[in-house]
């Protein structure tokens, strides 16, 4: 098994038990301030998790060479705007080059929590932060993709804003999150989507789940429409040469080129998964966040062909934890049968994609 491999997969995976454990009679005692004492003991682990580690993911050096790139000379940045804030702050606060990949994962982890605190259903943001960061894409977005991952949570925190009708906060929140990774921009527009279709398109998700599932075995070719759309002389010709590449699977890491290994721990148990608890607790999610979570399966199976098409399904694999949350909680109480069966299925969820994903055995156990 994967993780008696060696001892710094086994001691992650023993915290992450007696935190399971932790957090389990927390959700069960109800009390604010336990789940927030919780809620900063996670947080610290995982932050002593990550100054421990002697490896960076593959994405974190190419982060850590601009970071550089930046305080030599800021003018020559090539990113987003939020993110272009983050450096700022970094270089403001004396952050060295060498310390920068730990302190941008600190940061990212710190932020986790505070979303976790803001979209948190009664007293469970410990059991959210949990799930959160125990899963293959938390560990991507702390260890890897920094610009999508920070984008992702700002996309959390507009989702529930929409959802607490809080209008001005969404908007804030939003913009920010485009301005670490444009295409966060989808979130905007399933959340538009959603907000005018108003009802659980029920249906319509069985048959997207069904054409998911045939995808993930057999090419549909869906993006030959993209890239005849990509060809279209709309905009400028290197960003649709960039598109192109994308589109065409010429950048690498093409979903059918993967094991069935690959393509079952990236995509298929994960879309299974998120899919298997929206039907099942049907009654129990949202109507917005149900048919977000729709549009935005369909908007990865379009691009099922494209490189690093498993990215496309973070945006839509990240929302996990605050559905199984939504399941083990019930009106802001706690439901005995629910709550098992969500850290249940959470262990076995984590041993297939957490501790089996590239990125842990590049940064933990290599």
């Amino acid at each position: 098994m994967y993780i008696l491999s060696n001892q710094a997969t086994f001691l992650l995976f023993f915290v992450q038990m007696i935190l399971m454990v932790i957090v389990f009679f927390t959700i069960l005692n109800n009390k604010k301030a336990s789940d927030v004492s919780v809620l900063g003991i996670i947080t610290a682990i995982y932050i002593i998790f990550i100054w421990s580690r002697d490896n960076f993911g593959t994405d974190e050096f190419t982060y850590r060479y601009y970071y550089s790139q930046f305080l030599d000379n800021s003018d020559s940045f090539q990113f987003e705007f939020s993110f272009y804030y983050l450096f700022s702050i970094l270089r403001f606060f004396g952050v060295s080059v060498n310390e920068f990949n730990n302190t941008v994962a600190t940061a990212y982890v710190a932020l986790a929590a505070c979303t976790a605190n803001y979209c948190a259903k009664g007293n469970s943001r410990s059991l959210i932060l949990y799930l959160y960061l125990f899963s293959s894409v938390s560990l991507d977005f702390i260890f890897n993709i920094y610009r999508q991952g920070f984008s992702f949570l700002f996309a959390c925190l507009f989702i529930y804003s929409v959802l607490n009708e809080r209008k001005k906060l969404a908007c804030v929140f939003i913009f920010i999150a485009i301005g670490f990774h444009w295409s966060s921009i989808i979130i905007l527009i399933a959340c538009v989507i959603s907000k005018i279709i108003k009802r659980k398109q029920k249906l319509s998700f069985c048959i997207i789940i069904a054409i998911s599932l045939l995808a993930f075995v057999v090419p549909l070719h869906l993006a030959d429409i993209f890239r005849l759309l990509s060809r279209m002389p709309l905009v400028s010709v290197d960003f649709l040469n960039h598109i192109g590449n994308y589109l065409s699977g010429e950048m690498g890491n093409n979903y059918y080129e993967l094991s069935f290994n690959g393509r079952f721990t990236f995509i298929i148990f994960p879309v299974i998964s998120i899919a298997g608890f929206c039907l099942y607790f049907y009654s129990k999610i949202d109507a917005l966040l149900f048919n977000i979570i729709m549009i935005l399966i369909l908007y990865s199976l379009l691009f099922l062909e494209m490189s690093y098409s498993f990215r496309n399904y973070y945006w839509v694999m990240g929302l996990l934890p605050f559905i199984l949350t939504s399941v083990a909680m019930g009106e802001r109480k706690p439901l005995l049968n629910n709550l098992i069966i969500v850290l249940g299925y959470h262990g076995i969820y984590s041993v297939i994609t957490y501790y089996s994903f590239p990125i842990f055995y590049q940064v933990f156990a290599s």
